[in-house]
């Protein structure tokens, strides 16, 4: 693939801009982008551009002026993003279908030079003082030359800044130069299909959507833009039909909504999916219902320029289906997999991903602690290298792929176990006929949440599982679901996964009597979280240390000698009780049933 070496001895600087205008030199009258209803050729798009960015520069834009796009997905956000670019500013994306308090955030913390928008969305704009419509002063941006603005801008200079979850809640902005945005679309030149008819999909403010329209209108084809029809999947569908759309760019489980439907799409001669983990069940819906596509799986943080890993799934000219994995770095990409002290790790083995190479980003806005944190050198084969810590676990597979892990941050400790939620969704995933997967802890309880063919028996799911895991790493309610709530990216809306949780305990599921409360308390302590009184132990999250703690507190705070037999063959509360209650309906030995009378009368007292 052409590195950024090959692209500096190309051109003077590296932007995406000066690659864009290039096109335009071949392709003068070739189209370049195609909505529902419009169409517009290189040479417009150029000239559209060039007068928006005289506009600006005159408004004060220049390199490093930051400047907010509130557009919708249409013909107006190419003609906005080039403008912003040429005029040597930072393309800060608002997706106005964002909800409030993180647009106000997010406009807050950028604090934009001026926001480019429509003069419908006044109302929500009222947070910023400089706006400019792009509706309503069509005349006075038109009325500027169309010849390209003399600005300048350095490959180090920043291209565009977009704002991603931060662990604490809050938005983060991504700084990303010029020099990483150019190296991205050139990779992908050597990846994707020529001249490509790409789709946009998802929000504006996902990188993904510049995944599509940076590496089409280099290469002189045409992006696409559906605009908000691709909220329905027929819909989608009926697009990409009519209009002959070759290349999609998405997350997996919006594809794996267009697979659904069952409907052909001869025309798509590529597929890549990104954002998040790959479902099994995809690559041979793939095949069946666009049997003329390759289909990628690409990984990247946002901190690196549009991906960074891709590995070939399915290929038409091939009859098979490979193992899913993240794949290679992209060309100007270097992986590598540490451990907690910053070895790397033997081949094989599980490593945290560190990413390095001329596509990072410099870094977040206004965030210098947090910065340093992830961004820093290491000293790795022999010399200094700046890196960025990922957070994300892989490892590398015999013939040099990645098999993506899961998360650092879905770590939690469950009874002295660290438990990696992700492992536990991506094993989950294995399973026949689950789809997608999201584990999340509630109450020191590990819920998990499926969608797929069907509902399968817990039970099942729980021997699955715990074939892979200890114990603490099983969860304890499994929660199907017809389908995910979606972010506005497209991901799994996890924040709202805890209001599905199965309903609260009913009456027949608390202690009843002295005898049940007060052995439910030494459970629900030992367990950490309430316990219902048909629950079984183990199922409740019990294991065999766990029931040796409850062994001892039961014998010690009831003064009564209990046997680990008692507690196996009787595993729930309610038939502990009962066992403790109806000593001579047990058969119990006679030095037993003496026992369990003097625990009935301390009960009594």
């Amino acid at each position: 693939m052409q590195n950024l070496k090959s692209l500096d001895q190309n051109l003077k600087s590296p932007l995406i801009c000066e690659l864009f205008e290039k096109t335009v030199s071949l392709n003068p009258d070739s189209l370049a982008a195609l909505t529902l209803d419009r169409e517009s050729t290189y040479r417009e798009l150029d000239l559209q551009s060039n007068q928006l960015a005289n506009y600006l520069v005159n408004k004060g834009v220049g390199p490093g002026k930051i400047v907010g796009l509130f557009f919708d997905c249409d013909l107006s956000l190419l003609i906005g993003l080039l403008g912003i670019l040429k005029a040597g500013g930072v393309y800060f994306p608002l997706d106005p279908n964002y909800p409030k308090e993180r647009l106000r955030y997010m406009i807050e913390d950028a604090k934009p030079h001026l926001i480019l928008t429509y003069s419908r969305y006044r109302d929500q704009l009222k947070v910023h003082s400089q706006t400019v419509f792009f509706d309503t002063e069509k005349d006075l941006i038109e009325s500027f030359g169309n010849a390209p603005p003399r600005v300048k801008s350095s490959p180090e200079n920043l291209a565009y800044l977009i704002y991603t979850s931060g662990s604490t809640g809050k938005p983060k902005g991504i700084m990303i130069p010029h020099k990483s945005v150019a190296l991205a679309a050139v990779a992908r030149k050597n990846v994707y299909p020529k001249k490509m008819r790409g789709l946009v999909t998802g929000s504006i403010s996902f990188d993904a959507s510049l995944i599509t329209i940076f590496p089409t209108l280099i290469e002189g084809g045409i992006v696409c833009l559906a605009g908000s029809s691709l909220v329905d999947p027929d819909a989608t569908i009926r697009f990409i039909q009519e209009k002959s759309i070759d290349f999609l760019m998405c997350v997996p489980s919006l594809y794996s909504m267009l697979l659904e439907k069952k409907k052909e799409m001869p025309s798509l001669k590529a597929v890549s999916l990104g954002g998040e983990s790959l479902p099994r069940h995809i690559p041979a819906l793939h095949r069946q219902f666009a049997p003329n596509a390759i289909l990628f799986n690409e990984y990247g943080p946002s901190e690196w320029a549009m991906g960074t890993t891709i590995a070939k799934i399915v290929d038409p000219a091939t009859s098979t289906i490979k193992e899913i994995t993240i794949g290679s770095p992209h060309s100007g990409a270097e992986i590598y997999l540490l451990d907690d002290k910053f070895q790397m790790v033997p081949k094989g083995e599980k490593g945290e991903i560190f990413i390095s190479g001329d596509g990072l980003a410099l870094g977040y806005l206004n965030q210098p602690d947090l910065t340093k944190e992830r961004f820093f050198s290491l000293p790795l084969q022999g010399k200094s290298i700046r890196i960025y810590r990922t957070g994300d676990y892989a490892r590398f597979l015999p013939e040099g792929e990645l098999e993506y892990l899961g998360r650092i941050d879905t770590q939690v400790k469950i009874r002295g176990f660290r438990i990696e939620l992700g492992e536990i969704e991506e094993s989950l995933k294995q399973y026949d006929s689950i789809h997608e997967v999201a584990v999340l802890i509630k109450e020191k309880q590990l819920i998990a949440y499926y969608t797929g063919d069907r509902e399968i028996e817990t039970g099942k799911l729980k021997e699955f599982l715990s074939l892979r895991f200890p114990s603490a790493g099983v969860p304890s309610r499994f929660v199907y679901l017809e389908r995910f709530s979606r972010t506005p990216n497209g991901k799994i809306n996890r924040s709202i996964l805890p209001t599905l949780f199965l309903p609260s305990s009913s009456e027949s599921d608390l202690p009843q009597g002295e005898t049940e409360t007060s052995i439910a308390l030494i459970w629900n302590k030992i367990l950490e979280k309430h316990v219902g009184v048909n629950e079984n132990f183990f199922e409740a999250g019990g294991d065999s240390m766990s029931l040796v703690v409850l062994q001892t507190a039961l014998s010690v705070q009831l003064q009564i000698n209990i046997s680990m037999i008692d507690l196996l063959q009787y595993p729930t509360i309610r038939r502990f009780a009962a066992h403790l209650d109806n000593p001579e309906k047990m058969a119990l030995p006679q030095d037993k049933r003496k026992t369990v009378s003097l625990f009935r009368a301390r009960l009594k007292k």
